[in-house]
């Protein structure tokens, strides 16, 4: 039972899907009693963090920026940069590397053509050539509202720089695979390799369409913003 319950508490997924319940909770309690009656001064006090702020043109909403806080375990003090737009700074590889090569940690948001809002956190940077090792990063569904940490056996492969041939990659198994190729053959998500996703173990296809709405698709919007905690 301690070892179960020691897994838990190291287990960022539970504890942020906990976390952002209690936010949940204790916000809904507050916004009923202002509506009974708006006098009343709330006699409990529980920290709600604040969403981090994220100078988003996909993020639309102080909920999704919630969820992004409780997954990065931000804290009032911890900011966000804008490094990368591709509707501004152009959907190229080159354009990707001269702007986020070197800068660490990043959280990468993507929108899809299927309409769906995903991507990733890593702690490394993305210049040079080849897989890096993390045990921090991290690959996240605003649409189901899920983060996928990576598997204690597989950090060495956390992410897939290539330079000056094709775009990031979370995961050996390309968990998520960004191309500039605008065809939309070579954007594909194979999630659960490299990152858990052991919800979807026995359903291949949602295993490869949950991030995206498709195993293959086109990235309509993506941006790279710089955080500090």
């Amino acid at each position: 039972m301690r070892k179960i319950f020691l897994a838990l508490l190291n287990n960022k997924q539970f504890l942020g899907e906990i976390n952002q319940k209690l936010i949940d909770f204790v916000a809904s309690i507050r916004e009923e009693i202002q509506r009974i009656n708006p006098q009343i001064e709330p006699i409990y006090s529980l920290h709600i963090p604040c969403p981090i702020a994220v100078d988003s043109v996909i993020l639309t909403s102080n909920r999704e920026k919630q969820i992004l806080t409780s997954w990065l375990n931000s804290n009032e003090n911890s900011q966000s940069k804008l490094v990368y737009r591709a509707s501004v700074d152009r959907f190229s590889e080159k354009a990707f590397y001269e702007a986020c090569g070197t800068n660490s940690p990043t959280l990468m948001i993507i929108t899809s053509n299927y309409n769906k809002i995903f991507g990733g956190f890593t702690d490394r940077s993305w210049d040079g050539n080849g897989y890096k090792c993390s045990s921090s990063s991290w690959l996240f569904s605003l649409d189901e509202q899920e983060m996928y940490p990576i598997k204690p056996d597989s950090t060495h492969y956390a992410i897939g720089c290539y330079e000056g041939q094709d775009g990031p990659v979370f995961g050996v198994g390309c968990d998520l695979l960004i191309s500039f190729d605008r065809s939309g053959h070579h954007c594909y998500s194979n999630l659960g390799v490299t990152y858990d996703a052991q919800k979807y173990a026995n359903d291949d296809e949602k295993r490869k369409s949950v991030l995206a709405g498709n195993h293959y698709f086109t990235v309509e919007e993506m941006e790279i913003f710089t955080v500090r905690f």
